[in-house]
């Protein structure tokens, strides 16, 4: 493993140039202008706060995500991540015999993922009520909060779940945390969760 100066002397270029990368996207690709596909809120004028926005701006989004690894590591000594939330599951409903190890009643540090992924549905609840609705998109717009068909949802939550646990890690888990330790392997894995999303749209879209 490289020392903190090896770490650094990789990390902060990198940074700089993926900071740059994206602020170049968004000078390209106006993110309120893309959003107005979905009508209601996203299609009406923005307001002056930043917090008030129906959708952040990506960049501070970003900047957010990644600033959150900070408490995280400092509670749990980990990144972020909720793949491993799903075996933890399994063995304690198991008692233990599937995925040996990872139950909730084995160690107080299985707790954490779990509380992560609660705490993340009631952060999301919370920050709904802070903004505008999303609620009430026009005629030409899809209602962002009516989704997909149940069927289609369910296939896709269990897909991800699998392909999170072959892959040894989530969009957080490979995405963020990995990434930020220069990780070869969330390399990859980001790369191919991004390509895949990327390829199933395409199919979504042209067939």
């Amino acid at each position: 493993r490289a020392g903190p100066g090896g770490y650094a002397a990789v990390a902060v270029p990198m940074g700089l140039v993926m900071m740059a990368a994206a602020v170049g996207l968004e000078s390209v690709v106006n993110y309120q202008e893309d959003m107005t596909r979905y009508g209601g809120a996203l299609a009406e004028p923005y307001p002056e706060a930043v917090l008030d926005y129906p959708a952040w701006p990506p960049i501070v989004g970003g900047m957010a995500l990644g600033l959150a690894q900070v408490p995280v590591r400092v509670v749990s000594g980990d990144g972020l991540g909720t793949a491993t939330s799903f075996s933890i599951l399994v063995s304690t409903l198991s008692g233990n015999t599937l995925s040996p190890g990872k139950s909730l009643l084995h160690s107080k540090k299985n707790w954490w993922q779990p509380a992560f992924v609660v705490l993340v549905f009631v952060g999301a609840m919370f920050c709904d009520t802070l903004g505008p609705s999303l609620q009430g998109a026009s005629s030409e717009g899809v209602p962002v909060k009516e989704g997909f068909p149940p069927m289609q949802m369910a296939l896709g939550a269990f897909l991800a779940i699998a392909g999170a646990r072959v892959a040894g890690g989530c969009t957080c888990g490979h995405g963020v945390s990995g990434t930020s330790e220069l990780s070869l392997e969330s390399f990859l894995g980001a790369a191919a969760i991004f390509g895949g999303a990327i390829a199933t749209k395409c199919i979504m879209v042209f067939t």
